[in-house]
């Protein structure tokens, strides 16, 4: 969380190492080493460094699909 949430890159510790996953006490261990004490020297962000997906373009009712448009032109030209 603190390394996606808060942005602090050095908080980050995969989950595993050539498929081999580490096991719990070894994350604790970083954990208890390196990532509580970043609280003490790094400010925490007013907002979140994420930046999150807008929704795609979506038609309105009432609007031809590109495809009956390009069937209407091919219905026309005929």
């Amino acid at each position: 969380m603190r390394s996606l949430g808060l942005g602090w890159n050095e908080a980050y510790h995969a989950w595993s190492r050539d498929g081999i996953p580490y096991k719990s006490n070894q994350l604790f261990l970083f954990f208890k080493q390196c990532v509580i004490p970043l609280a003490e020297t790094r400010d925490v962000p007013r907002e979140p460094l994420l930046s999150l997906p807008s929704p795609p373009d979506m038609p309105s009712l009432g609007t031809k699909s590109k495809i009956a448009l390009s069937m209407e032109s091919k219905n026309e030209s005929k």
